[in-house]
């Protein structure tokens, strides 16, 4: 997908960009919810161990995990993608929803998850069980989750990302996971795409990894096609509809 320079990359060349909104929503929310189950209940973990030949049957704390039900989710981003991330948290899991998105939303919108504004991303990062980074990648957000910021975060929280690779400092990340200044990660998305093959993210346990498929479904393409080419024929018309470029 594309982040900021992509963009500024094509106006610069004269290529107009488009957009294809609520399309990806719901899948990616979906992968948002299955890293924060999966990286809190340690299960790449499980499945490697036990692919390995290496578990060696039950035990009282094997593989002891972090309750999910009723703890606190910070969103970073509360667009569509963020609110739909809310609607899985509140109704399937009974979270508490923090948010901080620098527009002012509609009171529905708010009142609907029961969610609570934040003033900062630092308060986001301070009160929240788990951080999940759910805004657009822009020059105002290039590495917004950094080493200050994960400093603020409980040695008991975890953070997801599936929005785009660049909005966290890897570097920092690296460090806050090794130092455990933070219990986990769950990941979608990386600074370099694919991710390196000697890349330190491979080699943290605490860190659960996906190869960047938060939209891809077969559902999703029938409409992304549709809507490209819709998006195409608005363009050769001279029509503004989700052009960003």
């Amino acid at each position: 997908g594309f982040n900021h320079k992509d963009i500024e990359a094509a106006k610069e060349l004269g290529i107009t960009v488009s957009k294809t909104p609520s399309v990806l929503t719901d899948c990616t929310a979906d992968i948002a919810k299955s890293l924060l189950l999966m990286v809190a209940r340690r299960v790449g973990e499980g499945e490697r161990e036990l692919r390995s030949d290496n578990w060696t049957g039950w035990r009282p704390t094997h593989l002891l995990g972090t309750k999910v039900t009723g703890k606190k989710l910070g969103i970073i981003g509360f667009g569509r993608i963020g609110q739909a991330v809310a609607q899985r948290a509140k109704f399937g899991f009974n979270m508490d929803i923090l948010y901080w998105d620098p527009f002012d939303l509609p009171e529905e919108v708010v009142s609907k998850y029961n969610a609570t504004k934040l003033d900062t991303i630092e308060d986001i990062c301070k009160e929240s069980d788990f951080v999940s980074v759910n805004c657009p990648a822009t020059k105002e957000t290039f590495h917004l989750m950094n080493e200050q910021r994960f400093k603020l975060m409980k040695p008991t929280a975890f953070v997801i990302n599936t929005a785009r690779g660049d909005i966290i400092d890897e570097k920092a990340l690296l460090a806050a996971l090794a130092d455990k200044e933070i219990a986990g990660a769950g990941l979608d998305v990386y600074e370099k795409e694919p991710l390196p093959q000697d890349h330190k993210l491979r080699f943290l346990p605490n860190a659960l990894l996906l190869p960047h498929i938060g939209y891809v479904t077969a559902e999703n393409y029938s409409k992304f096609y549709s809507q490209m080419i819709e998006n195409l024929e608005s363009c050769l018309e001279n029509k503004p509809q989700r052009i960003i470029s």
